[in-house]
């Protein structure tokens, strides 16, 4: 599953993160893969 914002202002930037997160957990998801010159790196799924 991927995800990202779509925002057309920066304050929208992040908005609905919660209820992003409240979703992947109940769909099970634990973490979440972060990627930085090709590495990945997994983070716990937090609010």
């Amino acid at each position: 599953m991927t995800f990202g914002s779509d925002a057309h202002a920066s304050e929208q930037v992040g908005r609905d993160w919660q209820r992003a997160v409240k979703t992947l957990r109940e769909a099970g998801y634990g973490e979440i893969a972060t990627f930085q010159g090709r590495c990945v790196t997994l983070e716990p799924l937090s609010v």
